[in-house]
């Protein structure tokens, strides 16, 4: 029999007390774990490549008509919270399409404006006409950057000769 396969059929040595565990105590299992954590040299050359890597565009630019119809939803969902709160009426519940911007993308490329478009859904908060804002819950979305705005509050306004108001 080699010596290896000596190795191989014996138990597990047991260091109790001796010169061998008074040296090397016992290890928790916490720091165990950080023996094998794996080690990352470059973090910041990983992060870098996946922007490189990341798919931006910048923003699209809508017709003329989509913006007209943006704007009536916009002054309509503004007119519609701002209605008394003691009517019967359900909450503003919409899903708006919006271009998020990236400024990494931005400094990266170098050709201006980039970014993605996200889509949310939720109660309108607010619609700040001045700030030119629309928050759902607690975010705030630029006028500038929406692109779409959905929902069942918004059936009637696909016909531009229909009055709201009514």
């Amino acid at each position: 029999m080699t010596d290896y396969s000596m190795a191989l059929s014996r138990d597990r040595p047991i260091h109790d007390r001796d010169a061998f565990s008074r040296r090397h105590p016992k290890m928790s299992l916490q720091n165990r774990a950080k023996i094998f954590a794996p080690f990352d040299a470059l973090p910041d050359l990983r992060w870098k490549v996946a922007e490189r890597q990341k798919i931006t565009r910048p923003p699209a630019r809508l017709t003329e008509e989509a913006r007209e119809l943006l704007d009536r939803k916009l002054r309509w969902l503004d007119r519609y919270c701002r209605s008394d709160p003691d009517r019967d009426r359900p909450p503003a519940v919409i899903t708006v399409i919006y271009f998020q911007r990236d400024p990494r993308a931005e400094e990266l490329n170098g050709d201006g404006i980039r970014g993605n478009y996200r889509e949310t859904t939720g109660m309108v908060s607010r619609v700040d006409a001045s700030a030119c804002f629309l928050q759902i819950i607690d975010m705030k979305i630029p006028f500038g950057d929406i692109y779409v705005l959905e929902g069942d509050l918004f059936r009637h306004l696909e016909d531009p000769y229909e009055d709201p108001a009514e």
